[in-house]
């Protein structure tokens, strides 16, 4: 397998997923790297000629000159299109494919870039809501267990006082019973 070949399968497979677009986002990032510094992207299109994908894209440089990129992308052997471009021409100038290669590996390791500070960004943001629903959920235990600990408290003091009510209760029977049986006593030593 020539070394091409290989290099765009593996880039197809690595870039499929990072877009809806990726075929026209692949070719900005090879202009790019071809080209220099691009200030703004203008006018990008695909047509499909035959077993190839053809995308432009319109573009100008920080320091004011514009032009536009042609990328050719090849079917791939499991259908669609590979998403490494198979050639390049700027400005009607078709590209060595050394210089595609090399600025189509830049442009590559950008994406895995982006794809690393998105992926962390979105994992500290997860990780901030996550640490903030927790927190949420703390306060509100602690808020329910303060609840039920009121509750539990109210209760045992309600208890404490119908305790205290019965043992007065028993202890007035229990005197009056003592009271009884001594008048008891004192009648029988009467007769």
């Amino acid at each position: 397998m020539n070394k091409t070949v290989l290099f765009c399968a593996i880039a197809s497979v690595t870039l499929v997923a990072c877009s809806e677009t990726p075929y026209i986002d692949m070719c900005q990032k090879v202009t790019g790297n071809l080209v220099g510094s691009v200030s703004e992207w203008s006018d990008s299109s695909k047509s499909e000629q035959g077993d190839a994908l053809f995308v432009k894209v319109a573009y100008a440089t920080a320091g004011g000159n514009s032009g536009n990129a042609t990328c050719k992308y090849i079917e791939s052997s499991s259908g669609g299109y590979v998403t490494s471009p198979h050639a390049v021409s700027v400005n009607g100038q078709d590209v060595p494919q050394k210089q595609v290669m090399v600025a189509t590996l830049k442009s590559t390791k950008t994406s895995f870039q982006e794809a690393a500070v998105e992926t962390k960004e979105q994992t500290t943001k997860l990780a901030s809501e996550a640490s903030e629903k927790a927190t949420e959920l703390a306060g509100e235990a602690t808020e329910k267990a303060s609840e039920l600990a009121g509750k539990a408290q109210e209760k045992a003091s309600e208890l404490a006082g119908q305790a205290a009510s019965m043992a007065e209760t028993a202890k007035e029977k229990a005197r009056e019973a003592a009271l009884d049986a001594t008048k008891t006593v004192q009648d029988k030593l009467e007769n």
